[in-house]
């Protein structure tokens, strides 16, 4: 299975420009260079920030751009969206519950996407609800290989300003998936803006950039460092029921000159 993972494209607002850029137009790039070079995916999966103000004109017009695809894109939410405003526009009915989070199985897989937005903050959380609708979602396919889709990490990334909000609970998130250690097969993270993959509990874990803006890898610096110039990428993952393999396609750091 082919799958492509974008993460914070923060939408905004027709004619805003985001750290002097239009993120729509941003994406377009992404979108186009998908088509042009992986138009064989099975999956793509945005896991969060989809928006910078939750505004519903944004969700509409990121709605009209992903109708205009020839596959299949779920969505995940972060810390700059509006979950209520989010589930109207997009109106997916398999939602199980208030949280906008679901699962599916395809070609061999569980995929898991959850929903860890806290409202108001920008630190993510994972209530009691939640967890429980992770652990039931998991023992409900036991031999399944599974993938986990989250905006926020559980992990430490070692950028100060980032860490201070990052999951503020992984414990309850590793407790729910002890049980599950070798069928849990990658844990697929946002909200960082930053290319990276390695372990986290004995699990495997990445993060991907942002299509418009990045953080700064700059560990002396108390808070986070946005807009750095830095070729832009989306995650390629090629994954069998033993194996996921993680690429970071670069497509340039072109970007628009934005002006009104």
């Amino acid at each position: 299975m082919k799958i492509i993972q974008l993460s914070d494209l923060h939408i905004m607002p027709p004619g805003k420009a985001l750290y002097g850029k239009d993120p729509l137009w941003q994406l377009d790039l992404a979108l186009q260079h998908i088509e042009q070079h992986h138009s064989d995916l099975n999956l793509m999966v945005i896991t969060g920030d989809l928006t910078q103000f939750g505004d519903e004109s944004s969700y509409q017009a990121l709605k009209r751009r992903l109708q205009r695809l020839d596959w299949p894109a779920e969505l995940l939410i972060g810390n700059h969206d509006n979950r209520e405003i989010f589930k109207k526009i997009f109106d997916k009915a398999d939602y199980e519950d208030e949280f906008a989070h679901r699962s599916f199985t395809s070609n061999g897989l569980l995929h898991v996407l959850l929903d860890t937005h806290k409202i108001n903050h920008d630190e993510g959380e994972l209530c009691e609800k939640r967890i429980q609708w992770l652990e039931r979602t998991l023992r409900a396919h036991p031999h399944v290989p599974a993938l986990l889709y989250m905006h926020h990490p559980p992990f430490d990334a070692g950028i100060a300003g980032m860490d201070r909000c990052k999951l503020s609970n992984p414990l309850n998130l590793l407790n729910a998936l002890q049980a599950h250690r070798g069928r849990l097969l990658h844990i697929f993270t946002g909200h960082l803006h930053r290319a990276m993959a390695g372990q986290w509990q004995g699990f495997s874990v990445s993060c991907c950039k942002s299509p418009n803006h990045q953080v700064s890898l700059n560990r002396a610096d108390p808070v986070m460092v946005y807009g750095v110039d830095e070729p832009t990428q989306y995650v390629v993952a090629f994954v069998t029921p033993g194996q996921c393999l993680i690429h970071h396609q670069d497509y340039g750091n072109q970007a628009q000159t934005f002006s009104l």
